[in-house]
């Protein structure tokens, strides 16, 4: 066996140990931008270009956005008025609603179709208990077309197929047989209300349904208040029960940078629960998280030049390899632990 085979064969058995039983998957923005989809630069950039406000606050967000550099960052620290904040809901809504048509068009028209996150799900649905949790901060609705390919039910806590209700019932009624859960801790792009109305979900609208409101929840202080109203207060629950109830976790292009999914999470590696991680750069919260700490924990990353950098601990001491290859993308790494 050469010493590429060798060490590709050590980071396989490292992962197949880790990702031994069902893990719970937790997908951040970096797992659906190979799709189409805007990454929070894209997502900055043309709230900047489509929004035109004479006010204060747009004025201490395009500072505050221009000195951090991030636009999580800018919204928590602008603290916007409501009507400023709808405003970037919907062009958020819009920008990535459109990204999101577009990927689903692609999955109409193409006949051979390239489907990494399908794969995943596929291989999971294979082994019992043939139900796999997913926690997503995203809007986007690629998990769900990824569930659709593999034949799964899809269990996003609303019920029904075209005109669909949120209803805590359904959560208790639904068959545990070739599930996939998705919890949208943030909202989706399917999701709507209108005042004093509950919530419903609109599949695949082009538009903003007549007087009603998205439900999706853009950083900021008003991030804080929505996520206490349903449907955020049930599916924060049950993300936090796959969370506390997982074997192990596989995260894909998540920043570990959100207060919702963080606690929880943190809890689990800290009492040993193993943790894999594929992205493209880990975050400063990553690293304090993963690497400063003796866990049963590896991350790949990309190292460029079509390289990997794996970092891991082997003896409670740290580590890091590189090895050819884009490992840190799901369908190289699917290769690597499959």
């Amino acid at each position: 066996m050469s010493a590429l085979e060798e060490k590709r064969d050590k980071f396989a058995k490292i992962i197949q140990k880790y990702l031994e039983k069902q893990p719970v998957i937790i997908l951040g923005a970096g797992a659906t931008i190979p799709y189409g989809l805007p990454s929070m630069l894209e997502l900055a950039n043309h709230l900047k270009e489509s929004l035109k406000d004479d006010s204060t606050e747009w004025d201490l967000f395009l500072s505050a956005l221009e000195k951090t550099g991030g636009l999580e960052k800018a919204l928590q620290d602008a603290q916007l008025n409501s009507a400023l904040t709808d405003e970037i809901i919907r062009s958020t809504w819009e920008f990535v609603n459109h990204k999101d048509l577009e990927y689903y068009g692609k999955l109409i028209n193409e006949t051979r179709r390239e489907f990494p996150l399908k794969d995943l799900f596929s291989k999971l649905l294979q082994s019992h208990p043939k139900h796999v949790k997913v926690i997503t901060t995203n809007y986007d609705r690629v998990a769900e077309y990824a569930a659709d390919l593999a034949e799964a039910n899809i269990h996003t806590g609303f019920s029904g197929r075209y005109l669909l209700s949120f209803t805590q019932n359904y959560l208790q009624s639904h068959s545990n047989q070739n599930r996939v859960d998705i919890w949208k801790v943030h909202g989706s792009l399917d999701w709507f209300s209108r005042e004093n109305g509950p919530p419903f979900s609109s599949p695949l609208t082009k538009e903003i349904p007549e007087n009603a409101m998205s439900l999706v929840v853009t950083p900021g202080i008003e991030k804080y208040h929505r996520t206490h109203l349903e449907p955020y207060r049930t599916i924060m629950n049950e993300a936090d029960k796959a969370l506390m109830q997982a074997s192990c976790f596989l995260c894909i292009g998540y920043g570990f940078n959100d207060e919702h999914v963080q606690p929880k999470l943190l809890q689990q590696v800290q009492k040993g629960r193993p943790i894999v991680t594929i992205v493209e750069n880990l975050t400063e919260t990553g690293k304090k998280l993963l690497l400063e700490n003796h866990t049963k924990s590896i991350v790949l990353e990309e190292a460029g030049n079509n390289e990997t950098c794996f970092h891991y601990f082997e003896n409670n001491e740290y580590k890091d390899e590189t090895m050819d290859g884009n490992f840190w993308r799901l369908g190289e790494f699917l290769n690597l632990w499959i």
